[in-house]
């Protein structure tokens, strides 16, 4: 595609499709008004894989699919999960892989209701980069050899570790395939589940609202990963699930025509499939009973899993004090009981760690069950030594993880574990450790003010010392940015003209800063973040004349701002008219059905280029091409029938404003009785046709 602007508007977009005859329709959506560079980040792709055109490939496999097919309308079942967002971070590969692994899950267990959330960025943080993107191929590899968790254990854009049950919730795939023929694409959608495939983005795809999509006008922006959920033979169109939001396209769907002038599948085309591996089961309930018991006496519990491909599963209980017991099987889903006796050491109060783990009739375990706490009480037990005050930093930032240690003593011997209060509302629990020896943690805090952080120790029979004493741990206010310059540009200009302007300022923290500009035309520019002190650059238009003052203003990572900078006054001048031309020069007097010439020349106050409009004095005009200021140009007429004629010149400039008519000058076409065959006076040219002269 030829790339024709760097920046563009809905209203320009639709003018260019309907000139083209596409269909689709361009509107203001959640993304267009970004910046180039913030459009350009969420572009994620790398090409570094060559390119195909499976277009051009005859499969040697017959293919049989509908003419049409919707997986998001399967009989009335919707077999796809509701639309995600990526934000701000070139992560769209993490984000179409793992939609196709939900609805590809569906379609394999035939259940639409089930509605995986799984983790984007559990899978991207396997090679991603937010800011460099990341392939097909390294995602699909990572996606089989780690399997995906839920969304919930690993938030997107957390910087939290994964959460402690991780490992129980993972969902894996059988095997990942490159698909070889556009009919074999056809036939994945429509027997599989989704297919993960990649586009060329040029700037109007921003802007997209609704219809069949076909690139139309503006710059190249990068590539893009999607999955296709669907396909229209007739309308030769596929149905695409985007990561940009449901407020944009249509409701975060697209519409894509087969011959988009994209590059549309261009890096390949990946299906994924559940059925080359058998599926374990999923992962047990927590074990339910009694969470305090005496010892020597029998307590039961219960728990219950489903097996995907409905096969029976038999329970495995792990009473936390090396011993296991194991159910019978029973149908998927339904649960069973097992019983246990704990016999702790005489005198003591101990706590064991219940869980469980299913297993299916071929032999596939799941992983295991989150634990259940039970405290089996036997005699009296010492607790451990009020711990050490907290040792560690008395300062810090916001958002930064700091380490504290703290240690305690027991008088059994018994090993120990320590909860440290961050004085936040939030703790943090250690493995057990002999007693005496020190252990640490980590946290970090969100917002300023001072907290008092303390630990606790609790030995490994359950019993707790009392808290320590506090130690004040104190994170500074944010300080705002610095006022930022005066931004720098030109002082004046002309309407509808892209103007560039830059400032800097610098954060007292070292915390990166982003502007915004104030163009004082009642719209404004936020540019993305960058290091303190790092100038920024933007540009911007005014539509109409005036005098605007264009000022800056610094908001630092953590969300404050500075005050405005002081204005620079840009005067956009008002658009002048070209001076009215010269009395068209020429002939006086002539004969009908020769054609002759006049010229005409006009100079612009502002310098614009100008087009003349000659009018004939016998109803009709002929309007030439546009010249630069001052330049005299040439048109040809010839009259049909004898009279005397009025002919005028007026000059438009590029910006569309008009001169008055020139002097008028007499022409007097007499009657001929020679030859009536058309000839031409001074110049050979058809009708219509103007020359420059230049002195």
């Amino acid at each position: 595609m030829t790339v024709t602007s760097a920046s563009i508007d809905a209203k320009t977009l639709n003018a260019q499709i309907t000139d083209k005859g596409l269909n689709w329709t361009a509107g203001d959506t959640n993304l267009s008004s970004l910046s180039l560079d913030a459009k350009k980040i969420m572009l994620g792709l790398r090409d570094d894989a060559p390119l195909v055109n499976l277009s051009a490939i005859k499969s040697s496999t017959a293919y049989n699919y509908p003419s049409k097919y919707d997986l998001r309308n399967v009989n009335g079942s919707n077999f796809c999960t509701a639309i995600r967002d990526q934000k701000d971070c070139g992560s769209c590969v993490a984000f179409a892989t793992t939609a196709a692994v939900e609805s590809t899950y569906e379609v394999y267990n035939n259940n639409p209701s089930a509605n995986l959330d799984l983790s984007e960025w559990d899978l991207f943080t396997r090679g991603g980069s937010c800011y460099s993107g990341w392939m097909f191929v390294p995602a699909l590899d990572a996606l089989k050899k780690y399997g995906i968790c839920m969304e919930s254990c690993y938030p997107y854009l957390t910087d939290e570790p994964r959460c402690s049950q991780y490992s129980q919730q993972l969902v894996r795939i059988g095997s990942w395939k490159q698909l070889g023929s556009l009919d074999e694409v056809k036939w994945w959608v429509a027997n599989k589940g989704p297919v993960i495939t990649g586009m060329q983005v040029y700037e109007d795809f921003f802007y997209y609202e609704q219809g069949i999509y076909s690139a139309a006008y503006g710059a190249f922006m990068g590539n893009h990963a999607v999955s296709i959920v669907g396909f229209s033979e007739s309308d030769r169109y596929w149905i695409c699930k985007n990561s940009w939001g449901s407020f944009w396209g249509e409701s975060g769907w697209f519409r894509i025509s087969y011959t988009a002038d994209t590059g549309f599948g261009s890096y390949g085309y990946y299906g994924i499939d559940f059925a080359s591996s058998p599926q374990p089961p999923n992962v047990p309930a927590q074990p339910s009973g009694p969470a305090k018991c005496t010892a020597g006496f029998p307590y039961s519990y219960a728990t219950s899993a489903t097996d995907p491909g409905n096969d029976r599963v038999q329970y495995t209980f792990d009473w936390g004090d090396g011993t296991a017991s194991k159910t019978d099987f029973v149908d998927s889903g339904k649960g069973a009981n097992a019983t246990h006796i704990w016999s702790p050491p005489a005198g003591s109060q101990k706590a064991y760690y219940v869980r469980a783990q299913a297993t299916n009739s071929k032999g596939l375990s799941s992983g295991w069950s989150s634990y259940l706490a039970v405290q089996i009480i036997n005699q009296s037990n010492r607790a451990p030594d009020t711990p050490s005050i907290p040792s560690g930093p008395t300062s810090g930032k916001e958002n930064t993880y700091y380490s504290f240690s703290t240690s305690a003593n027991d008088a059994d011997g018994d090993r120990v574990k320590y909860t440290f209060d961050w004085g936040d509302g939030k703790q943090t629990a250690t493995w057990l450790f002999s007693p005496g020896k020190g252990a640490s943690a980590y946290h970090k805090w969100t917002s300023s003010g001072t907290y008092h952080i303390k630990a606790m120790a609790i030995d490994s029979n359950g019993a707790s010392s009392d808290w320590s004493m506090p130690l004040d741990f104190t994170i500074p206010a944010n300080c705002p940015p610095a006022t930022p310059s005066m931004p720098s540009g030109p002082v004046s200009g002309k309407e509808n003209a892209y103007y560039s302007f830059t400032t800097s300022a610098r954060d007292a923290d070292g915390d990166k800063v982003k502007y915004t500009f104030d163009w004082g035309d009642g719209t404004k520019s936020v540019t993305s973040l960058v290091s303190s002190g790092l100038g920024m650059k933007s540009s911007h238009r005014w539509t109409s004349a005036g005098t605007y003052q264009i000022k800056a203003m610094a908001t630092d990572s953590k969300g404050s701002s500075s005050a405005w900078s002081l204005p620079l006054d840009f005067t956009i001048q008002a658009n002048r008219p070209p001076q009215t031309p010269s009395m068209p020069s020429g002939s006086d007097s002539g004969k009908p059905k020769i054609y002759y010439s006049f010229t005409a020349s006009a100079k612009d106050l502002d310098g614009d280029r100008v087009k003349y409009t000659f009018d004939w004095g016998d109803g009709t005009q002929t309007v030439t091409w546009p010249v630069n200021s001052g330049t005299a140009l040439s048109s040809f007429h010839r009259w049909t029938a004898a009279g005397t004629y009025q002919i005028r010149a007026m000059a438009t400039d590029s910006r569309g404003a008009s001169s008055a008519w020139s002097e008028a000058r007499n022409i007097t076409i007499s009657a001929s009785s020679s030859d009536s065959r058309t000839k031409i006076i001074q110049r050979s040219s058809p009708s219509g046709r103007h020359r420059a002269d230049r002195g």
